[in-house]
């Protein structure tokens, strides 16, 4: 399995598989601490982070707070 860290390039929701891969990662945990690593780093810059973490086999948003579940259901 293979999940990317991605900031959106567009505001559209259809197009998120389409946005700017910062990082990739064999984990959700990975890609999990990675996050939240970019997020500080935005923060600091003075502007929320608007990065979220793709499932690249599934196809989707994976949401941060269920990294957890999702770990748990593989």
């Amino acid at each position: 399995m293979t999940f990317t860290l991605r900031v959106p390039n567009s505001e559209n929701p259809h197009l998120r598989s389409e946005a700017a891969v910062v990082g990739s990662y064999a984990s959700p945990v990975a890609a999990r601490r990675a996050f939240f690593r970019h997020q500080i780093a935005a923060e600091r810059q003075g502007h929320p982070s608007e990065a979220f973490i793709w499932d690249d086999e599934h196809g989707c948003v994976v949401p941060v707070l269920e990294v957890e579940r999702h770990v748990n259901d593989h």
